[in-house]
C-alpha cells in the first residue's frame, strides 16, 4: 500500500550544540495504518510527531506527506490538511465558548460555505461521539469530552491523517478508553491513518505496527506481539509492557510455561484456561480489538477500501446502522446464551435436589437469583 508519511534520514537538533532530538530517522506509514510510537522521556518521538505536520522541519534529511515534502512552504497549508495533530492538553486547542463554534472555527478561517460548514461540523462531531455536546460550553466537559472536541475540531477539515501527541496522558482510565474508541472507530470506519504518541503500552497493544524510540532513533519495530514478547529488552530502554505480557513472563520465570507473544487480557485468560485445564478456553478465536468492536463492526480488509472515500456522508449512516444491527444481533445471542444457561443452572440444581431433603434443596434452588 502506498505510503502516506515518509521520514528519510531525518535529523533534527534544538540547539546547536544539544545532541540530536532525532538521529538520522528513517520511517514510512502507510495510508489507513494504526501506527504507534513508543519511547522513554526525551526520546524524541514527539519531536518525530511534530515533523510529520511541518511544524518542525528536519536539519538533514526529508520529510515528504504524499511525496510532498514539507520543507515546501508553498504547500504548508496543503500539508496541514492532510496531516491533523491533536496534543496532550485540550484547553490549548479550544479556543470558542460553545462546542460547535469550536469545531467550526477552523472552517471559518478557511472560509468554507455555510451549508458545506454546518454538514462537517454535524459530521465530524457525531464521528467523534460529542454532538449530543455540541450547544455546551466546552469548560464544562470533562477531560475525556474536551479531548473527542479537539479530535472533532481537527477531524472536521477532513485529514487523511491524524497524529496524536499523547492526547490521552491526562485522561482518567474511562475518558482514556472512550477517546480510543472513537480513535479506533476513525481509523477502522473511516480509513483515517493514526500516528499515535503515547506512554500507555495496553493502547500500543491494539495498534498495527509499533515503533520504539531510544536517543533519537529506532531501537524496535514490529506488531505488537513482536514487540511485546521482547520483555527484558523494552525493560532495559527503561519502558513496560502490557500487564498481561508481564504476567504471562513472570510465570515462564517461575516454571508455568506461557506464551511469550500475549498481549491482552484476553489472550492471558484463554493461555490460563489452557495452562489449568488442557483444553482451549470458550471463545478462544475472538479478535485481539474486539474491546473496540463495541462502536462498531470494523472489517479491517475493508480500511484500504474506505480510505478511498472515507468522506463519503452516505457512509456514516450506513456504518451506524450495522453498527445497531451488530449490536441487536449480539444482543440476540446474549439473550439466547442467558436463556440456555438458566435452564442448565435449573436442570442442574433440580436434579441435585433429588434424593434427601430433595424438595428442600429444590426450594432453595428455586428461590435463588438466577445470574
Amino acid at each position: 500500500m502506498k505510503e502516506m508519511l515518509k521520514a528519510d534520514k531525518i535529523t533534527f537538533r534544538y540547539t546547536d550544540e544539544g545532541r540530536p532530538a532525532v538521529d538520522g530517522l528513517s520511517l514510512g506509514v502507510r495510508r489507513g495504518e494504526y501506527v504507534a510510537v513508543l519511547g522513554a522521556n526525551g526520546c524524541g518521538k514527539s519531536t518525530l510527531a511534530k515533523h510529520f505536520n511541518a511544524i518542525l522541519l528536519p536539519a538533514a534529511g526529508t520529510v515528504t506527506v504524499e511525496g510532498i515534502s514539507t520543507a515546501d512552504e508553498e504547500r504548508l497549508f496543503e500539508i496541514r490538511q492532510k496531516v491533523g495533530m491533536v496534543f496532550q492538553n485540550p484547553d490549548n486547542q479550544i479556543v470558542a465558548t460553545v462546542v460547535e463554534e469550536d469545531v467550526a472555527f477552523a472552517l471559518e478561517n478557511l472560509g468554507v460555505p455555510p451549508g458545506e460548514m454546518r454538514a462537517r461540523v454535524d459530521e465530524a462531531m457525531r464521528m467523534a461521539g460529542v454532538y449530543n455536546y455540541r450547544e455546551k460550553a466546552p469548560h464544562k466537559l470533562s477531560g475525556g469530552q474536551k479531548q473527542r472536541v479537539a479530535i472533532a475540531g481537527v477531524v472536521a477539515m477532513r485529514p487523511d491523517c491524524l497524529v496524536l501527541d499523547e492526547a490521552t496522558a491526562m485522561l482518567d482510565p474511562i475518558g482514556r478508553e472512550k477517546v480510543m474508541r472513537t480513535v479506533h472507530r476513525l481509523n477502522r470506519e473511516f480509513g483515517i491513518t493514526v500516528v499515535q504518541i503515547t506512554h500507555y503500552m495496553e493502547e500500543a497493544a491494539t495498534a498495527d505496527r509499533v515503533i520504539v524510540m531510544s536517543e533519537g532513533k529506532i531501537a524496535l519495530e514490529g506488531t505488537p506481539k513482536e514487540v511485546f514478547r521482547q520483555v527484558d529488552r523494552l525493560r532495559a530502554l527503561r519502558l513496560d509492557v502490557p500487564q498481561a505480557a508481564e504476567l504471562c513472563h513472570a510465570l515462564t520465570a517461575a516454571g508455568c510455561p506461557m506464551p511469550d507473544d500475549v498481549i491482552d487480557i484476553e489472550g492471558c485468560a484463554a493461555a490460563l484456561y489452557r495452562l489449568l485445564t488442557g483444553r482451549e478456553a470458550p471463545g478462544a478465536a475472538e479478535s485481539e480489538d474486539a474491546p473496540y468492536r463495541a462502536e462498531g463492526a470494523w472489517n479491517r480488509e475493508d480500511a484500504p477500501h474506505r480510505a478511498e472515500g472515507a468522506w463519503n456522508k452516505e457512509d456514516a449512516p450506513q456504518s451506524a446502522a450495522s453498527a445497531r444491527t451488530g449490536e441487536n444481533d449480539q444482543g440476540a445471542r446474549n439473550a439466547q446464551g442467558a436463556e440456555n444457561a438458566s435452564g442448565a443452572r435449573n436442570a442442574q440444581g433440580a436434579e441435585n435436589a433429588s434424593g434427601a431433603n430433595g424438595a428442600q434443596k429444590a426450594k432453595e434452588v428455586a428461590a435463588c437469583p438466577q445470574r
